[in-house]
């Protein structure tokens, strides 16, 4: 296969407290015409941004390891795995984050997965599954105000050689956590209106791929037939938790000047509060997170993390 034009690996966590961790790795950012890394991590408290932090690293300097799994820049930033999971250790001025998800059985790499509803022989865009349920405890330091963290975590790797925002319009992903499972439903849609359904359901550090996906809306409630299982969702509360926008850039204009002015001013234009009127002029990525809670099938409480990226 050859060199992917994306990669990242990701990251999230969903602890006691209020705490949600998403954490992701960009070796290879989409969003970025510059050659670097990005180290990004949010953090939010009871459905609302807490934190977010990042820091960026030229590209020839992350140092990488295969099998296991080592992803280190500046000597301290690391993403490892290990037999029996995942640490990750990520420090950004006043911000250290610790986090390691923890599974009885050894790191599961599920197939690979092209998530292109329709793709040329030679484009695709991948998604591995490493850990997609486990244990999850760590340490937040802030200053010198420490959270500690215990709870779930999930964690996943993406890469292709597409130009995201010319192949696809948007995408969705659920993941619905009840009792010790995971439901994964993924929806991608691209621009010439083909969509892709894709599902998965994790038990026991393992996962299994659907084979049969339909799903039906009706209101507050949600109708899951997957397989040979049917999951009844009926929502009793929704957060909007973040909305996140950025710029991405053709790969053939990159190397243009004009390209890194739009990525710098579309920066400035996030971060600033006085110049949020622009962000929709400046970017041209929109970016959703959102939870739910609700009852499964009438009697199981059930929490769905779900993100939503429009192109």
């Amino acid at each position: 296969m050859k060199q992917p034009a994306f990669e990242w690996y990701y990251i999230d966590a969903h602890c006691q407290g209020g705490y949600d961790i998403v954490f992701t790795l960009h070796t290879l950012p989409f969003m970025s015409v510059f050659d670097i890394v990005i180290w990004d991590l949010f953090v939010y408290k009871e459905n609302r941004p807490y934190l977010h932090r990042f820091s960026t690293h030229p590209q020839n300097r992350l140092q990488r390891q295969n099998n296991p799994l080592l992803l280190q820049s500046d000597g301290q930033n690391y993403l490892r795995h290990e037999k029996n999971g995942i640490r990750l250790f990520f420090k950004e001025k006043d911000i250290e984050l610790w986090l390691r998800l923890k599974q009885s059985k050894p790191i599961y790499y599920s197939t690979e997965k092209n998530l292109l509803p329709h793709s040329e022989t030679n484009t695709y865009f991948n998604w591995t599954v490493f850990t997609p349920l486990s244990e999850a405890e760590g340490q937040l330091h802030e200053g010198s105000h420490t959270v500690s963290l215990q709870g779930i975590g999930y964690h996943d790797y993406n890469a292709g050689n597409i130009f995201l925002k010319k192949e696809l319009k948007r995408w969705q992903w659920n993941k619905l956590y009840f009792g010790n499972r995971l439901l994964i439903i993924g929806n991608i849609e691209d621009r010439e209106g083909n969509t892709k359904l894709i599902s998965a359901i994790s038990a026991d550090g393992s996962l299994r791929w659907a084979t049969h996906i339909k799903i039906e809306k009706k209101q507050s409630e949600i109708r899951y037939d997957i397989d040979d299982e049917t999951f009844v969702f009926k929502e009793i509360k929704s957060y909007g938790i973040d909305d996140i926008r950025f710029f991405t850039c053709a790969p053939e204009r990159k190397d243009r000047w004009s390209a890194k002015m739009r990525e710098l001013i579309a920066y400035y234009s996030i971060i600033n509060p006085l110049l949020k009127p622009i962000r929709a002029i400046t970017t041209n990525v929109r970016y959703k997170r959102f939870r739910s809670e609700g009852i499964l099938n009438g009697r199981t409480n059930c929490q769905i993390f779900y993100e939503e990226m429009y192109f």
